[in-house]
């Protein structure tokens, strides 16, 4: 179960007044160099989706259905199986594996500021649960430099993005949870704490803005997220020299106290990671019911795993079209 921090998210109203940079550019992904310089991810699913990451030369083949991987009018295309159907006996023996991808950025980072821009997210669909996110590069050492912050994640119907924190030893936060008093990830527990953005931030509501941005920054005392829709993105990060001091106050706003938090040691060597999964520990996490609470009564079919598999047209706006995914590093 995630933990909600003692934030209040809000929308942020940005100043289209030019400012003077506090940020420059360390690297920016886009249709010139994107599939140069991530790997895609074809282990099984770690969080237990309905789901097979395929390989960068199957993605991007027109051999055997439309392309997942692709440059589209200069933007980057990530996307989801929305052809194959699978059979009632697929289902009855647990055999939908949906392809999608999961692409991860060769190059770490630590700190810094990280924007996407997105012209368009994955729809709102049952079943689907895409994420753009950072991560420690050694995913199964959770504990000692287990770090990860969630920027935009969220499944099926909702409305509202979910934006994560997972932090190691090396970093408490004060959170609503009595029985647990930080965003720490216990080994072996996908614990941490949520911060949910306004209405209108996740999948058709989002998409619906004309896209935008999220920008997530990690420093040495502050973890902030803020959103912009695509009419209200500051001129300054349009112009490519951010000033993050002039935003406001993000939609996820920490800052930790005194010593409880060090922020070099718990977030370093971070991946940027964006992916597509299916059903899954959140979209089908069977201790809260997630399916049953919304889609079973949306869709008329008892099982994630069925609807996913036999109504491959939902998944039809399953994609990330990606503008550009940048990160500065602050001016010295």
């Amino acid at each position: 179960m995630l933990l909600h921090l003692l934030v209040v998210p809000t929308f942020v109203v940005a100043s289209t007044c030019a400012s003077a940079p506090s940020y420059k550019l360390n690297v920016k992904y886009d249709a010139s160099n994107f599939f140069d310089s991530f790997d895609f991810f074809t282990d099984t699913d770690p969080t237990n989706g309905n789901v097979s990451y395929i390989s960068y030369p199957e993605a991007s083949s027109t051999s055997k259905g439309p392309q997942l991987a692709k440059y589209d009018n200069n933007k980057v295309y990530l996307g989801a199986d929305s052809t194959q159907h699978f059979s009632d006996e697929e289902v009855a023996n647990k055999q939908v594996f949906r392809k999608s991808v999961r692409v991860e950025s060769i190059q770490t980072f630590d700190t810094g500021l990280f924007v996407g821009d997105f012209e368009h997210v994955p729809g709102s669909a049952c079943g689907v649960w895409p994420a753009f996110w950072v991560l420690h590069d050694n995913d199964a050492a959770r504990g000692s430099n287990y770090g990860e912050v969630d920027i935009y994640e969220g499944i099926s119907l909702n409305t509202a993005n979910e934006m994560t924190m997972h932090t190691n030893q090396h970093c408490t936060i004060p959170t609503e949870n009595p029985d647990n008093g930080n965003c720490l990830d216990p080994e072996g527990v996908a614990a941490g704490c949520e911060v949910d953005a306004p209405d209108g931030t996740f999948g058709d509501e989002f998409n619906k803005k004309g896209g935008g941005v999220w920008a997530l920054l990690l420093d040495n005392k502050n973890v902030k997220i803020w959103y912009f829709e695509n009419a209200k993105i500051p001129q300054d990060l349009r112009d490519g020299n951010p000033n993050p001091t002039k935003w406001g106050k993000g939609v996820l706003d920490v800052t930790p106290k005194g010593s409880s938090c060090d922020m070099k040691k718990a977030f370093q060597k971070m991946k940027i990671i964006l992916n597509i999964t299916f059903c899954g520990d959140m979209a089908d996490d069977k201790k809260e019911k997630t399916w049953e609470k919304k889609c079973a009564a949306a869709t008329g079919v008892k099982t994630c795993a069925a609807y996913v598999g036999q109504n491959e047209h939902a998944f039809d706006e399953a994609y990330f079209l990606i503008n550009s995914l940048t990160h500065y590093l602050p001016l010295e």
